[in-house]
């Protein structure tokens, strides 16, 4: 059976970095959201064709399932909800997540390093409404992750901390 590895994280805690190194380390294929966008508008953080992009992200995603191969998927997945969509409509897979915990700091000095930055501000709202995943998530009836890790990311190195499930 297939895995599928789902960052989540706030923009700029470095997402992107850890699951494109971890790509090249292993035999798991990249998919990121941003890349999607990026190939739809030109611009990774131009949100127009939402509903093309996303449909077009579900259909490679569901292609790596038939084809039984291993993911690692890059997007924000901020909410609870968000996060159990994968679960919903990907059922073949062994689910894991990965959460790249980042304090706003760190979140908004890797901000400014990108080409084309998100406003501090809009970083600063998604901070309020970002749902750290918790032991909960894992036992729900519903949720179908085999582990959920949580990593630390302090001036952009990566630690560790612990299962919050396995």
């Amino acid at each position: 059976m297939a895995r599928m590895v789902l960052m989540c994280g706030h923009p700029g805690s470095g997402k992107s970095y850890y699951a494109k190194d971890f790509a090249k380390k292993t035999s798991f294929r990249y998919l990121s959201i941003d890349d999607m966008y990026a190939t739809f508008n030109g611009d990774p953080y131009s949100h127009e064709n939402k509903f093309d992009v996303w449909m077009t992200f579900w259909r490679q995603i569901h292609l790596a399932e038939l084809a039984g191969q291993d993911i690692i998927v890059d997007t924000n997945a901020p909410t609870v909800d968000d996060r159990n969509e994968f679960l919903n409509w990907f059922p073949s897979f062994k689910h894991y997540l990965v959460w790249i915990d980042a304090p706003m700091t760190t979140c908004l000095k890797n901000n400014e390093q990108r080409a084309r930055k998100i406003p501090a501000e809009h970083m600063k709202n998604m901070f309020t409404f970002f749902q750290p995943p918790k032991m909960e998530e894992c036992a729900n009836a519903r949720s179908k992750w085999i582990e959920i890790v949580h990593i630390k990311n302090i001036k952009n190195k990566f630690e560790r901390v612990d299962n919050i499930a396995s």
